[in-house]
């Protein structure tokens, strides 16, 4: 994932965007250190060394890392203590990924809602939406390196903001039902005057998080039309219906997979190849795993 900082996207009402400046300290997702070193990370000829010594600062981070670097998945003949080792098995990009998935996640914690459970079942959507990246990723061979679950675990993030700067208003704008027959975003913007998908990217552009993740924020609910990061974003449209799906408590055999398969641009033309029973094995895969995460039983 590229990050890149040009603002292009147009803003919420001031309304909005005034209550948002109100927690602004609360709502940052990137603490000063994080936010240099994803921008040193951006680099082609990135020092892993420097990388890895800002990194030092965020014990949580560093923990998560050295985790992952000696988990069975990554895990090479010798265990791994220092951190710039550590980078450097995993790869920068997916070290991208584990730094943006820790920060959301702090985030969720940190932020003060009135009703705690919104921000459980948000947090409970978010992973679960993750987790199914991850799946579709590896079974449909699309070759993404971690990018795909911070990209599902953060899509959201557009609802858990208006839960916050407005929760006198956001049960009537949003029911966190996860049942959604039409667009969520008419509902949302005759109550609050904007969307989670446009306030979401304008907070995440504004936070200097990646143009792959803004697009996704922005065009998870219509990836036709997103410019750039076209599968990234067909990817997440098609978890997010699976995390709905599966946060109803619904069979994995009810859901059309196929369908959404035919939305993502790399699987277009062989979408025949992926038959019923083929589809059938993904879900029952993604149905255990979700099944299996601490989060699904929040």
């Amino acid at each position: 994932m590229t990050v890149i900082h040009t603002p292009c996207l147009p803003s919420p009402s001031e309304h909005i965007c005034s209550l948002l400046r109100a927690r602004a300290r609360e709502l940052a997702v990137l603490p000063e250190v994080v936010s240099e070193a994803l921008g040193l990370i951006k680099n082609p000829d990135a020092d892993v060394q420097r990388i890895s010594r800002l990194m030092e600062r965020d014990i949580h981070l560093t923990t998560e890392i050295l985790r992952l670097a000696n988990s069975p998945a990554f895990g090479g003949s010798r265990d791994i203590g220092r951190l710039s080792d550590a980078v450097v098995r995993l790869g920068l990009d997916r070290c991208q990924g584990l730094i943006l998935s820790s920060c959301t996640a702090n985030l969720m914690k940190r932020v003060s809602l009135e009703q705690h459970w919104i921000r459980d079942a948000l947090w409970q959507h978010g992973y679960t939406t993750g987790i199914c990246c991850q799946i579709l990723n590896a079974s449909l061979d699309l070759r993404f390196t971690g990018e795909e679950f911070t990209a599902g675990l953060i899509h959201d993030i557009g609802r858990l903001l208006l839960a916050v700067i407005l929760p006198a208003e956001f049960g009537d704008g949003d029911p966190l039902d996860f049942n959604e027959p039409h667009d969520p975003r008419e509902r949302e913007r005759s109550v609050f005057d904007t969307d989670h998908t446009e306030l979401g990217s304008w907070f995440a552009e504004q936070n200097r998080l990646p143009h792959s993740l803004v697009d996704v924020i922005r065009h998870h609910h219509d990836p036709e039309q997103a410019p750039r990061n076209a599968a990234l974003v067909a990817l997440v449209a098609a978890a997010d219906q699976m995390s709905n799906h599966f946060l109803r408590h619904e069979s994995p055999d009810s859901f059309d997979l196929g369908k959404l398969i035919r939305l993502i641009p790399q699987l277009q033309a062989d979408a025949a190849a992926y038959s019923d029973e083929t589809c059938s094995a993904i879900l029952t895969l993604a149905w255990n795993r979700v099944q299996d995460s601490a989060a699904f039983s929040l």
